[in-house]
């Protein structure tokens, strides 16, 4: 934990990259070709949760152009870097996903 939450000191667009910005757009375009190869085997694009969300980089550009609504969890500091990042999370929790205890079902838990 105390990596993560110095790990915003480093600066840089995306931390959880770890300096290696230019992969963000192939890795989010891989995402989403995954959920569209996935959509048979998905209930719905109704809800979607990002664990160990980060800065919200998967949920701004994966999650939430695919799912209705999107939640995000996360135990480090990053999670207020989220909370700028990705208006369009429904909710954030502050937790670590061994503590983490679903109150609703998703259509998509994505770790």
């Amino acid at each position: 934990m105390r990596y993560w939450n110095k790990i915003k000191s480093k600066g840089g667009k995306d931390p959880n990259l770890e300096g290696f910005s230019e992969w963000d757009k192939p890795d989010c375009e891989q995402s989403r070709n995954m959920l569209d190869d996935f959509k048979d085997r998905i209930s719905g694009t109704k809800t979607a949760i990002d664990c160990g969300g980060g800065n919200g980089r998967v949920s701004k550009s994966v999650l939430c152009p695919k799912f209705a609504a999107v939640d995000l969890v996360e135990h480090s500091n990053l999670i207020e870097d989220a909370k700028k990042n990705v208006p369009k999370v429904k909710n954030f929790y502050k937790s670590s996903l061994q503590q983490f205890e679903f109150t609703r079902n998703y259509d998509c838990i994505w770790v």
